[in-house]
């Protein structure tokens, strides 16, 4: 199994995502798990990326915002900036809300 972390922005595939809200200590209990996985990825871009180290205070492998293609079966942690439309540019840990999805790829 693969574990990736995207943010809202990043779900390219057409399919069904199933997202689950988590507790920030969930987020970083898991991403922790994660880091230490084979396979995994970090598709979050600057300033995200810098929110992200320091909350599992370490640096996290990032791909950068390239393609990232989904499968189905792989964990997929998600930040999502509460109120994007309000002017909030997710500087803060404060501006995100966070996530689990799981995704089911549409034939």
């Amino acid at each position: 199994m693969r574990t990736i972390l995207i943010n809202e922005a990043m779900m390219p595939s057409r399919g069904c995502y199933q997202y689950t809200p988590i507790s920030i200590i969930e987020f970083v209990e898991t991403l922790n798990w994660a880091i230490q996985e084979p396979g995994f990825k970090s598709f979050v871009g600057y300033p995200t990326q810098k929110i992200v180290e320091e909350l599992v205070g370490r640096p996290v492998p990032s791909q950068g915002r390239e393609k990232v293609s989904l499968n189905q079966n792989q964990v997929t942690i998600i930040l999502i900036i509460k109120e994007k439309a309000a002017g909030i540019h997710g500087t803060r840990k404060e501006d995100y809300e966070f996530g689990c999805c799981e995704f089911t790829p549409w034939p």
